[in-house]
């Protein structure tokens, strides 16, 4: 039910911070941990990826305080649970973390490109795919998750390799 909520807000909407400093205005973090991506959509929502260290990673989707959709649900061996894609290149630089949930692909991506960013999250089901981007100041360090997540060997961005 919740996805089922979550995917009903998507479809409907039209530089990193550390553990140990506070975590930006409308974060779905908390206290202490570390803020590997944040950002605020049109929807008035926030895109989190909140860790506390080790293996414990979890993607958050809220507005306010309230988290509408969490994943996974345990944290703790999260990053387990994620893929983790990177591509750079002359004035291009792409990080994505992709999941999935009860059959709906997401894609978190920081996207920089020639001096804009565009960053969000990237959500597939049933063969259409939409993107819910941010719409102002974006707190993103998904490449600190390199050495923690593993790589993505679907990802185009990978260019089908991974150390």
């Amino acid at each position: 039910m919740r996805v089922a909520v979550a995917i009903a807000v998507l479809i409907s909407s039209a530089p990193g911070v550390a553990a140990d400093r506070p975590a930006p205005a409308g974060s779905l973090c908390a206290a202490g941990e570390t803020v590997y991506f944040h950002c605020a959509a049109a929807t008035g929502r926030s895109i989190n990826v909140c860790g506390a260290g080790g293996d414990a990673l979890q993607y958050r989707f809220g507005r306010g305080k309230v988290v509408e959709l969490a994943y996974p649900a345990d944290a703790s061996h999260g990053a387990d649970r994620f893929r983790y894609a990177h591509y750079f290149r002359y004035q291009t630089d792409r990080h994505e973390l992709r999941f999935e949930n009860d059959g709906v692909e997401y894609v978190v991506f920081d996207h920089q490109e020639e001096g804009r960013r565009r960053a969000g999250v990237r959500f597939s089901t049933h063969g259409k795919e939409r993107d819910v981007v941010c719409t102002g100041p974006v707190r993103g360090r998904l490449a600190a998750l390199e050495d923690t997540v593993p790589c993505d060997t679907d990802s185009a961005l990978n260019l089908g390799q991974c150390r």
